[in-house]
C-alpha cells in the first residue's frame, strides 16, 4: 500500500497518510478524492479507485507557533 497526501478543506497539505487511513476517511465521508489512480481496491460490496489526494470536507485548524524568539539568528 502506497501514501495519500492529505489535503485541507483550504486546499493547504496537512499530512500524508496511509492508503487505510485515508479510505476510512472516506467511508465516513470526512474527505473526498480529488485524484486517484486507476488501481481498484475491492471488497464485497464496494470498489474504490486507490487515491492519491484527499482534501477534507471540513476546516482543520492547525496549532501554529507564534512566539518567535527574536534572535540574532533568526
Amino acid at each position: 500500500m502506497g501514501s495519500v497526501l492529505l489535503l485541507n478543506a483550504t486546499y493547504e497539505p496537512l499530512n500524508v497518510v496511509s492508503v487505510r487511513r485515508a479510505i476510512i476517511l472516506l467511508l465516513k465521508e470526512k474527505a473526498e478524492v480529488l485524484e486517484a489512480t486507476d488501481q481498484r481496491i475491492r471488497s464485497e460490496r464496494l470498489s474504490l479507485r486507490t487515491p492519491l489526494v484527499i482534501r477534507l470536507v471540513y476546516y482543520v485548524r492547525v496549532p501554529r507557533r507564534l512566539n518567535i524568539p527574536v534572535t540574532r539568528r533568526t
